[in-house]
C-alpha cells in the first residue's frame, strides 16, 4: 500500500518506517551480524531480513508486543544476499551459490546450486523466472560480503536466467563489469529486457531472448525539471539522449542499485528507472520502448 518501508544496515537492526510521517514504527533485532537485505510481503504483514550471519528472519509486523521472529531460516552456508517474496514462497540467494525456495504451502525447501557466489537475485514480473548476478570463481575467489576470508582477485561476473519451477538454466549474460561488489539486476516490466548496473558506472541492457546488449530496444532520457524549479548553472546536466547501454553515473562510480516504477504494468507506456551509485548519488531516467 506504499505506506511503509523497511531499512537495514550494519547496526544489525531492521527499521520499519511510516512514509507519511517519517517516524519509525517498529524495530526488529535478532541478527548477530549486519543485515544485507530486507523484503515485505504484498500485504505488509510480514517482514523478511537476510544477514551476514547466514540466516533469514521472518517478522510479524502486526504483533506489536512480539520482539522475536516468527520463523528463522538457517540453511545457508554463507551470507544472505537477497530475498524475494511471492504469494506462498520465500526465495533467498546466498554467497554460498545456492538459490533456496521455501514453499510455505507444502512446507518444503527446494535448492538450486549455481556453483558461483550469488550477490543478487530478482524474480521476473510474471514470477516464472529468476535473474541472478553471480561472481564466477575459478581460483577460490570470494566477493565482498562473504563470510569466508579468501582471495578476491581475478573475478568475473555474469547473470544467470533460470526457470523458477525447475531451476533449469535458460541463458547466461556476460559483458557488464562486475568483479567484486553487490550489483543489482532486473527484468523490465514486460520481461523482454534485462537491466544491470556495473562497477564501471555503466548501465547495461540485454535482450533476454538473443542474449546480446540491446541498443535499439529502449531509450533512456532524464525527466524534465519541475516547471517551478531553477537550474543551477554549476550543476552538470545529464545527456538528454543516452544510449540504452551507457547510462553513466557521476565520475564513473559503480551503479549498485536499480529499480523501475510501474514495473508491473505490462504495457509499453513510459516508465521511470532509478539508478544509485556507490558514491551515494542517484539518477532517474524516463524509459521509452522503441
Amino acid at each position: 500500500d506504499n505506506n511503509k518501508f523497511a531499512s537495514v544496515g550494519y547496526d544489525k537492526t531492521c527499521f520499519l518506517w511510516d512514509v507519511s510521517t517519517g517516524n519509525i514504527i517498529r524495530k526488529f533485532q535478532q541478527h548477530t551480524q549486519r543485515i544485507n537485505t530486507v523484503a515485505l510481503n504484498a500485504e505488509n504483514s510480514l517482514c523478511f531480513t537476510g544477514s551476514y550471519d547466514k540466516s533469514v528472519c521472518v517478522w510479524d509486523i502486526r504483533a506489536y508486543h512480539s520482539y522475536t521472529p516468527v520463523q528463522s531460516l538457517n540453511e545457508a552456508r554463507d551470507s544472505i544476499s537477497s530475498i524475494n517474496i511471492t504469494d506462498y514462497e520465500i526465495i533467498t540467494s546466498s554467497i554460498d551459490g545456492v538459490l533456496r525456495t521455501y514453499d510455505m504451502r507444502a512446507g518444503l525447501m527446494h535448492t538450486d546450486d549455481t556453483s558461483h557466489a550469488i550477490v543478487y537475485t530478482r524474480i521476473s514480473n510474471n514470477q516464472k523466472l529468476l535473474v541472478s548476478n553471480v561472481l564466477r570463481s575459478n581460483s577460490g575467489i570470494t566477493p565482498v560480503g562473504s563470510n569466508t576470508n579468501t582471495n578476491t582477485n581475478n573475478t568475473s561476473g555474469s547473470i544467470l536466467l533460470t526457470e523458477k519451477s525447475t531451476g533449469r538454466l535458460l541463458h547466461e549474460y556476460m559483458g557488464h563489469q562486475h568483479r567484486q561488489y553487490k550489483i543489482e539486476c532486473m527484468l523490465c516490466n514486460n520481461d523482454s529486457l534485462l537491466i544491470t548496473g556495473g562497477e564501471d558506472g555503466v548501465l547495461t541492457v540485454y535482450d533476454v531472448v538473443r542474449g546480446s546488449t540491446s541498443r535499439s530496444s529502449i531509450s533512456l532520457t532524464p525527466p524534465p525539471p519541475p516547471t517551478n524549479s531553477t537550474t543551477n548553472p554549476n550543476t552538470n546536466s545529464t545527456n538528454a539522449n543516452i544510449p540504452s547501454t551507457t547510462a553513466t553515473s557521476s565520475s564513473n562510480i559503480g551503479i549498485s542499485s536499480i529499480d523501475m516504477n510501474n514495473k508491473h504494468n505490462h504495457t509499453h507506456n513510459p516508465l521511470t528507472l532509478i539508478c544509485a551509485g556507490y558514491n551515494g548519488t542517484a539518477h532517474v531516467y524516463n524509459v521509452k520502448y522503441r
